[in-house]
């Protein structure tokens, strides 16, 4: 009975657009097993996950009987099989359920991670899976993720009389990194898109937010920047020397401006513990000609921070050093996006940045750290972005076991290959003795002429080998023998 419902239920998941109204009558029933399983092992749940259907995978979860560990003939559970097969609407309904057990392995012991590495499918769809599953962990971890913010600029669709050029492809790409990198984190994700005063966009955003409860804000900006030395300041009719955002018409917004804004020099209901990290993936060479030089008011602004408490807590990171362009293809943000996908981490320590710096890349990373040290607000010891976890999730004590077990396995199977290659010789050697010993029975006569040889178990006898006296062809004659018991 339980097989022909099997089959019922099994065309109806299969079947696209289908309802599912039996199988949720069958559920509501109980008298169906629901982890019946077919002659290949596979159960509802991996059928659900091979049709791609969401809905069926979330109505099977449901119940409360469920085995999410059944394996398959291949020795894959339904989770492992969304990965191999890319079936995501039902890896996010298996995801979702927080039912999956994220740290098992297949029987040749790779890991969830190791299958999406292994998956036919673009690096874009990896990455995605590999964001879903860290999402999840993060959740299963139980970490405290209230009051994250990031705001992610994306600068590159210039105009043309900002006489600026248009960046294709770089910042909007670095855009979707950062936005897949922060979500998987559960920040709360603030896009601005091709703004033309930098500034202002910043405002509006934190004038949405409650100040009071941000505990972790990145602000990002990727576009044209660069180094100016007199820029106009609207307050004291003074100027300002130093980096500047480059709006898409080509509007210049002071960076220290914007970092003042952010961090909330002079605005209500501050935390005193909110961490703030800026980064900026931009060309910081000189946009104005002559030198650039810091200016009184420059450093005024810089004693606000202090003043305000903000010193020890706001970190900076240059995607390049200052008077150097930065690149749009495989920028600092694309690159670090790629460590973190291969090594499948959701974040990297900040002091480890300097490893993205090497003798064939112009573009150096540049570290501003707090002008305070403070061990309350310690940025050598935090992650981009803050708040992930920089060793890998997993049960590692479960993970040496079962490597202890490959370890044994292949121990034995390379025993039983030695055992199996000792009777073979042996045979060999009791099957030429034999033979030899048969070969004995010959008349001295016959192999006296020193033409029998013994050769692959059987005596032969070669007449004009190499060409006879005669001219004869070669010809073999040979003597059988079958070996002895």
């Amino acid at each position: 009975m339980d097989n022909d419902i099997f089959q019922a239920l099994s065309r109806d998941l299969l079947k696209r657009g289908a309802k599912l109204d039996r199988l949720k009558r069958e559920l509501e029933r109980g008298a169906f097993d629901i982890n019946h399983a077919d002659a290949r092992n596979f159960s509802l749940l991996h059928i659900a996950v091979k049709a791609d259907n969401a809905e069926g995978v979330a109505i099977l979860l449901a119940s409360p009987t469920i085995d999410t560990s059944l394996r398959n003939s291949e020795g894959h559970t339904a989770l492992m099989s969304a990965v191999i097969f890319v079936k995501l609407n039902a890896l996010e309904s298996l995801l979702s359920s927080g039912k999956m057990e994220l740290d098992e392995t297949d029987d040749e012991f790779n890991s969830i991670k190791d299958l999406v590495k292994m998956s036919k499918c673009g690096k874009d769809t990896k990455n995605k899976m590999l964001m879903m599953l860290q999402k999840q962990r993060s959740t299963a971890d139980d970490d405290d993720v209230s009051g994250r913010h990031v705001i992610i600029v994306v600068n590159s669709k210039y105009t043309l009389e900002s006489r600026w050029q248009e960046l294709e492809g770089g910042p909007d790409l670095d855009g979707r990194l950062l936005v897949n990198i922060f979500e998987a984190l559960h920040y709360t994700v603030h896009e601005i898109n091709d703004t033309e005063d930098v500034l202002m966009s910043a405002r509006k955003v934190m004038d949405s937010l409650d100040r009071s409860t941000i505990k972790l804000l990145h602000f990002i900006y990727t576009g044209h920047g660069g180094v100016q030395a007199d820029i106009p300041v609207d307050q004291g009719g003074g100027i300002i020397s130093g980096e500047v955002f480059i709006g898409i018409t080509g509007k210049k917004t002071p960076v220290i401006h914007v970092v003042r804004e952010v961090a909330g020099v002079g605005a209500e209901n501050c935390r005193k513990d909110t961490k703030f990290l800026f980064f900026y993936d931009m060309c910081r060479a000189a946009v104005t000609k002559g030198f650039a030089k810091v200016r009184d008011m420059n450093f005024d602004y810089t004693e606000q921070l202090q003043q305000a408490g903000l010193g020890q807590r706001i970190c900076q990171i240059n995607a390049a050093q200052l008077g150097v362009e930065a690149v749009a293809d495989n920028s600092l943000i694309q690159r670090m996006a790629q460590v973190l996908a291969d090594t499948n981490r959701d974040c990297l320590p900040l002091k480890e940045l300097r490893t993205f710096n090497n003798t064939k890349l112009k573009q150096q990373v540049d570290v501003k750290w707090p002008t305070m040290l403070s061990p309350d607000f310690d940025f050598h010891e935090m992650t981009f972005p803050m708040g992930g976890q920089v060793k890998e999730h997993g049960q590692v004590m479960k993970r040496d076991e079962e490597v202890k077990k490959m370890q044994a396995k292949m121990q034995l199977e390379v025993k039983e290959k030695e055992r199996e290659k000792e009777t073979s010789l042996q045979n060999e050697k009791k099957a030429e003795a034999t033979n030899y010993k048969k070969g004995e029975s010959m008349s001295q006569e016959t192999k006296s002429d020193g033409r029998w040889q013994m050769e692959e178990g059987r005596w032969h006898k070669a007449e004009g080998e190499g060409g006879d006296a005669t001219g004869g062809t070669n010809t073999l004659y040979y003597l059988h023998l079958t070996p002895g018991k």
